[in-house]
């Protein structure tokens, strides 16, 4: 009876680790074209994730879902913004990784190209601008247009079922881009006030996206950091990478 325990309680804790999933490509360390195909696995890999992979914690990518809400501004700015049901479209268009991997300080690098990352939220305002009264209710989309999202991952590794495993210790996001564009909806009792309001917020869009990606920068690497974290749980080191 023992025995049987013993073997039950080896085969839970072996089996608790994950081989990658089958659809994502694995990229041999000792190879000269190594940090290429690396890039692309994860271009590929990131392309596959339309619907979520629950086992590996892997969210649906279309749309990314916001966890919570986000509210901007204060008395001080004269409006203030709710947004709910947060959902960011557009990362399995992705077009190219460029990946870098220093296995000797373990970080991982990436640098993810799309054609565009779009924001569709519900949205409440309260306030006034230019001594107009804002108290309403509706659907705003923001679109990044060509960005280009840097991702830097601070990775420590940890003994786990007697396997080495990568943990994440930091996440660093960044993003570059061509223009944003504000598409706000029932903003104004008169929808010509509405679409001067966003032709003046795509006029002005890049100090409004400077303003607000300082603020943000930790909230998109907490997004973006959380599910590779969960992959990084599951699958060992050398189940990750060839030729370690």
């Amino acid at each position: 009876m023992k025995t049987v325990l013993v073997s039950i309680l080896v085969f839970l804790s072996v089996s608790s680790a994950s081989k990658l999933p089958q659809s994502f490509k694995k990229c041999d360390k000792q190879k000269p074209d190594f940090e290429q195909c690396l890039g692309s696995a994860i271009r590929d890999a990131i392309k596959q994730l339309d619907k979520p992979v629950p086992e590996y914690g892997l969210p649906n990518l279309e749309p990314l879902a916001l966890p919570q809400g986000i509210t901007i501004g204060n008395a001080t700015t004269g409006v203030r913004q709710k947004y709910s049901n947060v959902g960011i479209y557009g990362h399995t268009e992705i077009t190219n990784v460029k990946a870098r991997m220093d296995f000797h300080k373990d970080i991982l690098n990436l640098e993810c190209s799309f054609p565009e990352i779009r924001h569709e939220a519900d949205y409440e305002a309260l306030g006034a601008v230019l001594l107009l009264p804002i108290d309403s209710k509706g659907k705003v989309v923001v679109t990044y247009k060509k960005p280009i999202f840097t991702l830097t991952f601070n990775l420590e590794k940890h003994q786990k079922e007697n396997r080495q495993f990568y943990k994440i210790i930091k996440t660093d996001f960044d993003v570059k881009l061509d223009k944003v564009v504000f598409q706000y909806t029932n903003l104004f009792e008169n929808s010509v006030m509405t679409e001067n309001f966003n032709a003046q917020m795509n006029a002005k869009w890049d100090s409004i996206f400077s303003h607000l990606k300082v603020k943000y920068l930790g909230l998109y690497s907490k997004l973006y950091g959380t599910p590779f974290g969960n992959l990084l749980e599951k699958v060992a080191i050398s189940d990750i990478f060839d030729g370690i």
